[in-house]
């Protein structure tokens, strides 16, 4: 887990065209309500929450009533499994000046100084205590635990996989989806995509290994669909990954 930037924007725009970062990006909302659209999906944000935004993934911002934003761009590492793509995180109102703390510390300093690095990390420590704590559906619940349990697994086909749920299949799509912003295959996309981020950043495995290890049986299909996702081929990523590295540590 890596902290690189902050920024506060406080035009009260209304909208923000489409655009990516090829970092983690972090959006918390000081005031108003927001539309963040990526991937096809929309999801409502308001002031006082931060949605998680995942590298190389376009998004764009539209608002009714004007907003300020304080954008984090950071790199995420396997501990972080909670803060998917689109996970919207409320922050209790004592929490919330950890985020001005932050953008403070960062614009005092020539270096990321270690009180920002720790600002960030207490945030980073917040949201997925939050996002675990919170009261999801228990159907959904049992849905998210099986997907985590068995994502890497290439025969999982999640059609025929929640029949232990006493409910009909379409109504528990539609709630999986009201709860998470996500359906269930786009859920278990992201969260093997994901993954496969963190093994090519911290691994020198083959392609074609880390296509399996996230439950990929075609690394091609793999490559393709990774690609569709940040815009970039597996290949690409750890190359640029690797070369940021070296150049933050230069």
């Amino acid at each position: 887990m890596r902290f690189y930037h902050c920024i506060k924007f406080e035009e009260n725009w209304l909208f923000s065209p489409e655009n990516k970062q090829n970092k983690t990006e972090l959006l918390y909302y000081l005031n108003g309500s927001v539309t963040v659209k990526m991937n096809g999906v929309e999801y409502t944000v308001r002031g006082g929450e931060m949605i998680v935004i995942p590298p190389n993934v376009s998004h764009e911002e539209r608002s009714e009533t004007g907003i300020n934003v304080i954008a984090i761009l950071c790199d995420f590492d396997r501990s972080c499994d909670v803060l998917t793509e689109g996970t919207i995180v409320r922050f209790p109102e004592h929490m919330r000046p950890l985020f001005n703390m932050l953008l403070k510390e960062y614009e005092h300093s020539v270096v990321i100084s270690e009180a920002a690095e720790s600002i960030f990390e207490l945030i980073i420590h917040f949201a997925q205590y939050i996002v675990r704590a919170r009261d999801v559906n228990p159907y959904v619940s049992q849905m998210l635990k099986f997907i985590r349990g068995n994502y890497t697994d290439p025969d999982l086909i999640l059609k025929d996989s929640f029949s232990f749920i006493p409910m009909a299949p379409d109504y528990l799509r539609r709630l999986f989806s009201a709860e998470t912003g996500q359906r269930p295959h786009e859920y278990l996309e992201n969260m093997r995509l994901g993954r496969s981020r963190q093994l090519l950043s911290a691994t020198n495995d083959m392609i074609s290994e880390v296509a399996y290890k996230v439950g990929y049986s075609d690394p091609i299909y793999f490559a393709r669909r990774f690609k569709a996702k940040y815009g970039v081929s597996p290949s690409d990523y750890r190359k640029n990954e690797r070369l940021s590295e070296e150049s933050d540590n230069g």
